[in-house]
């Protein structure tokens, strides 16, 4: 009786450490996956522009994993509504692959349509990379409005070419990510010329509420 109990009281003691080190281990793993940062195509852009104005927009490709290395391509599309602003130029970034395919769209901008369109690869001897890197920086003119107008741009993958992402690993295999969006206000100038006056009629209206509450104190 004695011999089964001690065995039962080990079975059970076994039983405990191995669930011990299994939730252990389950809760480690858990942490390094939420503690990996995740992979974006973003886009960086003021929120606010004035109209009939150059303002510039950069699309870059933050946190790249390390598949196959990194990210040794990327080909994408960058949308807007059309009319609201121009596209006027474009520079990419070569500094990370010192030998690349080069720009292989000729004329990658589409102001009638509202896009923009590129794709950049790396050659031998430059290897994948890894972290985060601007792609391309965009120069945009505004419109020339009265009203203030909100402008959503959009990153998408280059579908029509075959592309469900928009950057590749050494071995042509996507690397997921996720798509970044982001929106800008022309604001008017009528509100623009009025702001500084208006701030300091605040002002004045505050300075004024002040001292009299000082004196009926």
């Amino acid at each position: 009786m004695k011999k089964l109990k001690r065995y039962f009281k080990r079975k059970f003691a076994l039983t405990a450490l191995t669930f011990s080190v299994l939730l252990l281990v389950s809760i480690v793993l858990t942490s390094e996956v939420q503690s990996q940062p995740e992979c974006m195509v973003k886009i960086e852009a003021p929120t606010e522009v004035v109209p009939n104005t150059d303002f510039n927009v950069s699309i870059i490709a933050e946190n790249v994993p390390d598949q196959s290395g990194g990210m040794y391509g990327w080909q994408l599309i960058l949308k807007w509504n059309a009319s609201t602003i121009n596209c006027t130029g474009e520079v990419l970034n070569y500094d990370f692959w010192s030998s690349n395919s080069g720009p292989l769209v000729a004329d990658p901008i589409d102001n009638a349509a509202g896009t923009y369109r590129q794709a950049l690869s790396a050659r031998a001897p430059s290897e994948p990379v890894t972290g985060t890197y601007w792609l391309v920086n965009l120069t945009f003119h505004s419109a020339d409005t009265p009203t203030p107008i909100d402008v959503t741009m959009t990153i998408l993958p280059d579908v029509e070419n075959g592309m469900n992402y928009c950057i590749v690993d050494k071995l042509a295999n996507e690397i997921p990510h996720g798509f970044g969006e982001s929106t800008l206000t022309i604001i008017s100038e009528f509100l623009e010329i009025l702001l500084l006056p208006l701030l300091m009629i605040s002002s004045a209206i505050s300075l004024i509420l002040a001292n009299k509450f000082k004196k009926n104190q």
